[in-house]
């Protein structure tokens, strides 16, 4: 009988460059110059996280590990979705020790935001480290501009709890469902 694979991530880069700037978020929503810019920064994550959950993708760029124990196959799924770049893959021993994988001994599949060992795998748990999100630059418009409804919504009528029909339409050509 297979077992299962536990995993295990956490985030590496802890300042995150939202996509939306509180420039754009005042213009926006016609405010002038003497607003709460802490209110309007946490209102910015607020609904990014709200997005990034509701899309099961990351908007903003993040530098993530995920570990992988108990492995049962030959390749795992990366979770944080779009993947910009592996930065690295390491074997993990019963001890904790890591040692790198070169990056001829793995193949990344990315459509399907798989990493393939090319050999036989008998490490007790893999490490990856890698780049996932947009940047200011690759953000598709229709998530930024969902986001910028999407506050609006929420600076009316002050509840996060329910993403608006308008905004679901700007959102949903980009959600992924996670099986």
């Amino acid at each position: 009988m297979k077992g299962c694979t536990k995993v295990y991530d956490r985030f590496l880069k802890k300042d995150i460059e939202e996509i939306l700037t509180i420039t754009e978020v005042k213009n926006y929503l016609k405010l002038d110059g003497h607003c709460n810019e802490k209110f309007l920064t946490e209102l910015i994550t607020a609904v990014r996280e709200s997005a990034e959950k509701f899309l099961n993708i990351t908007i903003a760029r993040q530098e993530f590990e995920q570990v992988n124990y108990n492995l049962i196959e030959n390749f795992i799924e990366l979770r944080c979705r779009p993947i910009v770049k592996i930065n690295n893959v390491s074997i993990v021993n019963k001890s904790g020790e890591r040692s790198q994988l070169s990056s001829k001994k793995y193949i990344f599949d990315e459509c399907k935001n798989t990493l393939l060992l090319k050999s036989e795998n008998t490490a007790y748990a893999l490490a990856v480290s890698y780049l996932a999100g947009f940047d200011k630059d690759t953000v598709p418009s229709a998530i930024k501009t969902g986001m910028l409804l999407h506050i609006e919504s929420v600076y009316d009528k002050g509840t996060l709890n329910n993403i608006p029909e308008a905004v679901v339409g700007f959102y949903k050509p980009y959600r992924q469902f996670i099986v």
